[in-house]
């Protein structure tokens, strides 16, 4: 009865999840982050853009990273936030600091960290790395893969 409760509290304001969505979104949303919590991964092969430039698509992987304090993000909300970008033109390393500060916006964790890697085009391989944190985090890099 009490893990009920406690779960009702946790998932108050999550609108999205059980939800029928099919349209991007522009909000993350979070739950409330169980303790003993370290950090958090996402990865996607999934996230789109635009080159501003040409207007051709660019296909990216995308490793997320985070370091949560209070709030853990919600992934089925993740997966729509990153749709939108579909109809937007970003440069590959405008797109890692956009997301980096939406989620830390979004959110509040510790550190975040957004690694991109656009499919090759041209012949190049090309990736881009955004982090921020809260000050006592900016030198912490979690292990990642």
């Amino acid at each position: 009865m009490n893990s009920e409760k406690n779960n009702e509290v946790k998932v108050k304001n999550l609108t999205i999840l059980g939800s029928e969505v099919r349209e991007p979104i522009e909000e993350i949303e979070w739950f409330e982050a169980p303790e003993n919590v370290d950090w958090v991964s996402f990865e996607t092969d999934e996230l789109i853009s635009s080159c501003p430039v040409t207007g051709q698509p660019d296909k990216y992987d995308l490793e997320l990273i985070y370091l949560p304090q209070n709030r853990c993000i919600e992934s089925k909300s993740l997966k729509l936030y990153l749709w939108k970008f579909k109809d937007e033109c970003q440069f590959c390393e405008d797109l890692a600091g956009i997301i980096v500060e939406d989620i830390f916006d979004a959110c509040k964790p510790k550190k975040v960290i957004v690694r991109l890697f656009q499919n090759r085009r041209g012949g190049l391989d090309l990736s881009a790395q955004a982090s921020k944190a809260i000050p006592e985090y900016e030198d912490v890099y979690p292990h990642i893969n």
